[in-house]
């Protein structure tokens, strides 16, 4: 007997999948509704409109991108080991056809700065991603590997701000160049 996921699981994940493939403002809501298989009815009783249902693909993306930075940091025992693979996983990712950038910028782009409730959450998302990195900088202080007098969550802030800004120029550009001097550009700021 197969276990099937619910009409909510199910415009979950298609929205997901959608969102992260087309944006959020080239899917809509019947496209989600004909693809997820549920009925109108059902797309309007879990979610009043589509800003909730964007607000729920965030949470989404949210763990997908926290769980690879927790897995980066706990797979390194150094600060090189860190940037190595992170530029390794951005090497990867760029030469894929199903990779279209990072999910929480993605958003961020396409939806309206206005929209308060979705930016909450997209700026939830990167302050716990700002303590993953702030944790494991601290830590690698704690065990000489770093000497820098530098505040651990401005040096996490600043390695975050380059990383995403590879992923940008990347995506606008095509250029994966930017993965390279995303190593130079994080070795600069750790290691200062």
């Amino acid at each position: 007997m197969r276990d099937e996921a619910g009409p909510k699981e199910r415009i979950v994940k298609t929205a997901v999948s959608l969102f992260y493939r087309q944006g959020v403002n080239a899917t809509g809501i019947n496209q989600i509704i004909d693809e997820a298989s549920v009925a109108k009815a059902s797309f309007y009783y879990h979610f009043k409109s589509k800003d909730d249902l964007v607000a729920e693909t965030v949470y989404s993306f949210g763990n997908m991108v926290k769980e690879r930075f927790r897995r980066v940091v706990h797979n390194s025992t150094t600060p090189m080991e860190f940037i190595t693979a992170f530029v390794k996983i951005l090497k990867r990712d760029i030469q894929s056809d199903e990779y279209f950038g990072c999910p929480i910028a993605n958003i961020a782009f396409d939806t309206d700065a206005g929209s308060v409730k979705i930016h909450t959450i997209l700026s939830g998302v990167m302050d716990e991603i700002l303590v993953l990195m702030t944790d494991f900088i601290h830590e690698m202080k704690m065990k000489g590997h770093l000497t820098s007098p530098a505040d651990e969550a401005i040096i996490a802030k600043r390695m975050l701000q380059v990383y995403e800004g590879a992923l940008t120029m990347w995506k606008m550009t095509g250029d994966a160049a930017y993965a390279d001097d995303l190593e130079y550009m994080m070795k600069r700021i750790i290691f200062v």
